[in-house]
């Protein structure tokens, strides 16, 4: 349990019932506690990422043991391509793209929603 009094008086709980979702900024310290009940408890992630955004190319991070990607980067890390800070499109596609901006959206997305709703639609 969380020992410093001044930390507990600043958390605040939120009850999330059966079937329901919680969205918060990664930087949001979160958790849960320990599942009682005889059910399997299941989680959907789902992480946006800027378009222009690239792993760091600096080692400010890295502690000895923490591998190539640094001590923060456990997660996304292991989806870092070979020898270049690019993050890789087909983990982290681009959902969404400014017009006349220099990313652009991820080709199979649009292939993958025709594919599934019959239409071309907008985009």
């Amino acid at each position: 349990g969380i020992k410093d009094n001044k930390i507990k008086e600043l958390l605040q709980r939120v009850p999330v019932k059966m079937g329901h979702a919680v969205i918060h900024h990664q930087d949001v310290w979160h958790g849960s506690g320990p599942n009682k009940s005889q059910h399997h408890r299941r989680a959907l992630v789902a992480h946006y990422l800027r378009g222009d955004i690239r792993f760091r190319s600096d080692n400010r991070e890295k502690s000895p043991g923490s591998g190539p990607w640094g001590s923060s980067s456990y997660i996304y890390g292991r989806y870092k391509k070979y020898g270049s800070n690019d993050v890789d499109e087909s983990f982290f596609p681009i959902v969404f793209a400014q017009p006349n901006s220099e990313e652009n959206r991820t080709g199979w997305i649009d292939v993958y929603t025709e594919r599934h709703n019959g239409n071309k639609g907008d985009r």
